[in-house]
């Protein structure tokens, strides 16, 4: 974690207009993928309170008070949504059950950009283009409640990116960043 300040804090040095411009494509990230779900207590997502009942019923699962042990079993593999459901299930432990779901939503949608920026830095292009992204991140798709293929897609691209990075240049890091997305490419949306 130091190593990757120290080296953020000389890139920022080396070139300011780079991290002003990296800093403002995160803001406009931010304000684009989360506007819209902060500015209703429930977003206009048609699939939202499903995606929410079954985030809830994963996170006390093994709680007994619940009983959904006794009512539901729990298959990983067959569904496409497991990573937001897990995403949400975790962020639940510490925020409201309606907040934490926003939160697993934004996260998701974040992955179409940065998975985008990753494929553009692999082709040796500017990451910035992954903000071209953020125009994609409100469709149909989002408002009928596929959040997870959305995300899909971004880690899709991000898997190439690194792909495209490891060709290049082979590391231990970069073998272990594919990895890492494919398998949580699978989880994301394996009817993709």
């Amino acid at each position: 974690m130091q190593s990757w300040l120290s080296r953020s804090a000389r890139l920022a040095r080396r070139s300011p207009i780079d991290a002003a411009l990296a800093f403002a494509a995160l803001l406009v990230g931010l304000y684009v993928i989360g506007a819209p779900l902060v500015a209703s207590r429930y977003p206009a997502i048609t699939d939202l309170p499903v995606h929410a009942a079954s985030t809830a019923t994963l996170r006390h699962y093994f709680d007994p008070s619940y009983h959904f042990r006794e009512q539901f079993e729990v298959h990983p593999l067959a569904v496409p949504y497991m990573s937001m459901y897990a995403i949400g299930a975790f962020l639940m432990l510490f925020l409201p059950m309606l907040t934490a779901v926003k939160v697993a939503s934004a996260i998701l949608l974040a992955l179409l950009p940065l998975g985008l920026a990753v494929l553009f830095h692999g082709m040796k292009k500017s990451p910035l283009l992954g903000m071209t992204g953020l125009g994609f991140v409100w469709c149909n798709l989002t408002q009928w409640g596929f959040l997870n293929f959305i995300g899909a897609l971004g880690l899709f691209a991000m898997a190439v990116g690194l792909a495209l990075l490891l060709v290049d240049k082979p590391t231990r890091a970069r073998k272990l960043a594919l990895s890492a997305t494919l398998v949580l490419l699978f989880f994301t949306h394996v009817f993709r």
